[in-house]
């Protein structure tokens, strides 16, 4: 019985200790971002690839399947989802801030809706993705993401995932 409460607290407590965007039973990956444009700029044009991916046209087209899911202008927020061909799924949320001196940051979150751990860098690439080639400069900055391209190899790698 005691073996039993063990487990069920440890259970509870890597589902309620949630690492940014993610927990202990789903992979993802957190990206930070800063834009030389305004959030409402950024926010339109994130809608755009959710909508028809990609603007960098070197993404294999089996990596593009986006689908909508919110778009709040008046907060800020998109989000959507990637189906890949094999069935899984990834959730995408992006929240961004408008900054006093007319730039935008932003909080990425891609997480898997099945139960997993390791995802070959697919989170971190679901939401990389969004932001290549869009026209405005990004800087990328790690939040809590398990796996992800070497640096330096992440456009190439994304390309075929």
């Amino acid at each position: 019985m005691k073996g039993s409460f063990a487990v069920v607290a440890l259970l509870l407590c890597l589902t309620i200790s949630s690492e940014g965007c993610g927990d202990a039973f789903h992979a993802y990956c957190q990206l930070n971002w800063s834009f030389n444009a305004n959030c409402t700029s950024v926010l339109a044009i994130l809608s755009t690839q959710f909508k028809s991916c990609c603007a960098e046209k070197s993404i294999q087209s089996q990596y593009t399947d986006y689908t909508l899911t919110e778009y709040d202008p008046s907060n800020l927020y998109v989000s959507g989802t990637i189906q890949f061909t094999d069935g899984y799924i990834d959730d995408q949320e992006i929240q961004l801030t408008q900054q006093s001196d007319g730039s935008c940051t932003g909080i990425a979150c891609s997480h898997s809706e099945s139960l997993s751990y390791y995802d070959y860098d697919a989170n971190y690439c679901d939401i990389h993705n969004l932001v290549r080639n869009i026209g405005v400069t990004v800087q990328e900055s790690y939040g809590p993401c398990r796996f992800h391209p070497d640096a330096g190899q992440e456009d190439t790698y994304c390309n075929g995932q």
